[in-house]
């Protein structure tokens, strides 16, 4: 009993059943798993709750008369809880009442099915209801990408042009201009391609990668933040190879990873203390770059969720106070899986390490030649 039209992705869908007709449950369940779908079944539905929030279906097709608490109560406390609210949930009912039918859209159901109902119509209903959580999805996703974007744009443009306002803070009427002209270009430059790099992600939707030298990427990266080092008096110390020549995107490399790493360390190092930064060879054709601060350190359940989406979720004052967004490292960690790297995280607070506290971050690079 295929259904042409049913999309290869809905395959292994999981859905959840909810009927106090046992008979009922078993021919649903066998029409449903001929076509791949995972199928659960409940004959109660004082358990349905509690069920959809453990296995989370993509469907839930809900009987409305059962003994103990019916569908539309049902119905109600998962529209009503974060969790399970944007289940599709398909109404099963015997009844002739319209009222019902209306009751059940108004509680939050996308369809119903009148018993008896035709076992391809209930394909068909099924298929589109999954077919419309897909395309949710997909949208969600897209959405939560083009953020990110934004998000690169908006956050990791503030490097250079803070770069740019801090030289001209510092000049004097009297300064050759021609002496810093230079320097304003440069970040300037760095603004813009990072504006191309996002026009051209949202274009092909790939990170273009090239060989990029990893020391130079660096010196870079500290001339930018040069200023914000100065104001909390830090000291840098880099001990890197001037071979090491690495696979990675450039613009993405020097504004979105190493800057907010390195901003990162600033932001939570204590004053007067030293951010170290070197690297080397390791098996596997991998170069490993290691950035360790002297900082107030990650507690170790914020380090398993530092790389999720979360925003300020993430976000946390610095040593002094600084404020941040939350989505640097989220951001970091799929720049370096773009690059077919990998970045992990180590740390201890003051309350762990009374001597050696602070974080180190660890990039690992597809090792290329020049």
């Amino acid at each position: 009993m295929m259904i042409n039209q049913k999309h290869a992705l809905l395959a292994n869908s999981h859905i959840l059943i909810v009927d106090d007709t046992r008979l009922m449950l078993n021919l649903i369940r066998q029409v449903l798993e001929v076509e791949n779908y995972r199928v659960s079944l409940l004959d109660n539905g004082l358990l349905a709750f509690e069920q959809s929030k453990r296995l989370r279906p993509d469907l839930i097709l809900l009987d409305i008369m059962m003994p103990d608490i019916n569908g539309f109560e049902v119905c109600e406390q998962l529209k009503q809880d974060l969790e399970t609210k944007d289940i599709p949930i398909i109404f099963l009912t015997a009844s002739d009442n319209p009222n019902n039918v209306i009751r059940g859209f108004e509680l939050g159901a996308v369809d119903y099915l009148k018993k008896p109902f035709h076992l391809k119509e209930l394909l068909v209903r099924v298929s589109t209801q999954l077919q419309l959580r897909l395309n949710y999805n997909n949208l969600q996703d897209m959405i939560q990408q083009r953020n990110a974007l934004l998000h690169i744009l908006c956050h990791d443009l503030a490097n250079p042009m803070q770069a740019v306002i801090s030289i001209l803070d510092i000049m004097d009427e009297g300064d050759d201009f021609e002496q810093i002209r230079a320097l304003l270009l440069s970040r300037a430059k760095h603004g813009l391609d990072l504006i191309k790099l996002v026009q051209q992600m949202q274009i092909t939707e790939n990170v273009p990668l090239s060989s990029v030298n990893l020391k130079q990427m660096i010196n870079n990266a500290l001339a930018v933040l040069d200023n914000r080092f100065k104001q909390k008096n830090l000291r840098v110390e880099v001990a890197l190879e001037p071979h090491y020549w690495v696979l990675a995107e450039p613009v993405s490399l020097l504004n979105s990873v190493l800057n907010n790493i390195l901003t990162n360390a600033i932001k939570f190092s204590y004053r007067d203390s030293v951010i170290k930064i070197f690297g080397g060879k390791q098996a596997g054709g991998k170069i490993c770059l290691f950035i360790r601060d002297q900082g107030m350190g990650i507690l170790p359940q914020k380090i398993q969720s530092i790389f999720e989406q979360q925003g300020r979720a993430n976000s946390c004052l610095g040593t002094e106070g600084e404020k941040g967004t939350g989505f640097g490292m989220f951001l970091v960690n799929k720049f370096m899986q773009a690059y077919g790297g990998d970045i992990s995280i180590t740390s201890k607070t003051k309350a762990q390490e009374t001597q050696h506290y602070g974080t180190c971050v660890k990039l690992c690079f597809l090792q290329t030649t020049e």
